[in-house]
């Protein structure tokens, strides 16, 4: 009985390494929320990294969490170091538009979870639909596949809380945005 038990465990567990190296590794989370405000006035959070701290969910989770801002803040090349569970990283926008949004890569120390991402505004009458889209890989052998399959399930919530933060800063904000002709 011992040994079909254990004859079992490792079937079972060469099953599980060859499932898991042959499912992706790559994943994407997306979320959206709508916020009452022109896609300008959401970009003036959004596109400042020395405001990242004051919607990003893992500020609430972290409020230890250390932030290192580059020589500059906003805009394409602007950078912000981060460190704090879920460990050390950084993130560097890459591409930028007051009426579009950010694009950004980000990286952890520990090489996991490295990738791309961006937040799109969409104007939409008197409200912005925001959209804050991660994407990555996860190489690590076997486990890879296993991870990118959870990504979403364990981090979309992060997301959608951040941008409920968003969507509460930017709505209580006062500063008129001048919108264009």
């Amino acid at each position: 009985m011992l040994k079909g038990a254990l004859l079992a465990l490792a079937a079972g567990a060469v099953l599980a390494a060859v499932v898991g190296s042959v499912m992706p590794s790559s994943y994407e989370i997306l979320r959206s929320a709508e916020v009452k405000a022109h896609p300008v006035k959401v970009y003036l959070s959004v596109g400042e990294l020395r405001d990242w701290p004051k919607w990003w969910p893992w500020t609430e989770l972290e409020p230890a969490a250390k932030f290192s801002f580059g020589s500059q803040t906003s805009g394409v090349g602007s950078t912000v170091a981060l460190r704090g569970r879920p460990g050390a990283g950084r993130v560097k926008i890459t591409g930028a538009s007051p009426t579009g949004g950010i694009e950004f890569d980000y990286a952890f120390d520990s090489g996991a979870g490295n990738g791309r991402g961006g937040i799109e505004l969409k104007a939409s009458g008197d409200r912005t639909i925001v959209t804050w889209r991660v994407q990555g890989r996860f190489n690590i052998p076997v486990l890879g596949g296993y991870l990118a399959a959870l990504a979403d399930p364990m981090h979309g919530g992060m997301l959608g809380w951040g941008l409920n933060n968003l969507k509460t800063l930017v709505e209580a904000d006062q500063r008129e945005v001048l919108s264009g002709p």
